[in-house]
Protein backbone atom coordinates (compact mmCIF):
# COMPACT_ATOMS: atom_id res chain seq x y z
CA UNK A 1 0.00 0.00 0.00
CA UNK A 2 3.05 2.44 0.76
CA UNK A 3 4.17 2.20 -2.62
CA UNK A 4 0.94 3.30 -4.39
CA UNK A 5 1.06 6.27 -2.85
CA UNK A 6 2.64 9.39 -4.21
CA UNK A 7 6.63 10.47 -3.46
CA UNK A 8 5.69 13.78 -1.87
CA UNK A 9 8.43 15.25 -0.35
CA UNK A 10 7.41 17.58 2.93
CA UNK A 11 11.38 18.31 2.98
CA UNK A 12 11.25 19.86 -0.78
CA UNK A 13 8.75 22.26 0.05
CA UNK A 14 9.82 23.14 3.55
CA UNK A 15 13.71 24.14 0.95
CA UNK A 16 11.35 26.01 -1.15
CA UNK A 17 9.96 28.17 1.33
CA UNK A 18 13.02 28.55 2.77
CA UNK A 19 14.58 29.83 -0.13
CA UNK A 20 11.72 32.20 -0.50
CA UNK A 21 12.51 33.71 2.76
CA UNK A 22 15.87 33.98 2.35
CA UNK A 23 15.03 35.82 -1.35
CA UNK A 24 12.81 37.91 0.63
CA UNK A 25 15.45 38.69 3.98
CA UNK A 26 18.48 39.96 1.64
CA UNK A 27 15.92 42.06 -0.65
CA UNK A 28 14.78 44.34 2.74
CA UNK A 29 18.19 44.38 3.73
CA UNK A 30 19.31 46.04 0.48
CA UNK A 31 16.33 48.37 1.00
CA UNK A 32 17.30 49.18 4.76
CA UNK A 33 20.57 49.49 3.35
CA UNK A 34 19.75 52.29 0.22
CA UNK A 35 17.86 54.15 3.05
CA UNK A 36 20.51 54.33 5.45
CA UNK A 37 22.44 55.59 2.36
CA UNK A 38 20.30 57.76 1.45
CA UNK A 39 19.89 59.26 5.12
CA UNK A 40 23.97 59.63 5.55
CA UNK A 41 23.81 61.76 2.49
CA UNK A 42 20.78 63.74 3.70
CA UNK A 43 22.43 64.20 6.87
CA UNK A 44 25.49 65.78 5.57
CA UNK A 45 24.41 69.21 4.49
CA UNK A 46 23.38 69.52 7.86
CA UNK A 47 26.86 71.32 8.94
CA UNK A 48 26.43 73.85 6.22
CA UNK A 49 22.95 75.39 8.05
CA UNK A 50 23.52 78.40 9.65
CA UNK A 51 21.20 76.62 13.01
CA UNK A 52 23.96 73.99 13.31
CA UNK A 53 26.43 76.13 15.94
CA UNK A 54 23.03 76.47 17.99
CA UNK A 55 21.97 72.99 17.83
CA UNK A 56 25.84 71.96 18.50
CA UNK A 57 25.96 73.88 21.92
CA UNK A 58 22.28 72.81 22.84
CA UNK A 59 23.45 69.34 22.14
CA UNK A 60 26.55 69.98 24.36
CA UNK A 61 24.68 71.51 27.30
CA UNK A 62 22.22 68.59 27.58
CA UNK A 63 25.17 66.38 27.58
CA UNK A 64 27.24 68.31 30.54
CA UNK A 65 23.92 67.71 32.31
CA UNK A 66 23.83 64.09 32.08
CA UNK A 67 27.47 63.54 32.82
CA UNK A 68 26.73 65.11 36.48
Amino acid sequence: MADSLPKVSVVTRGDKCTEHYNLVESFLAIIYLYYVIKNLFWFSPLKEREDFSKLLLWFESRAALFQR
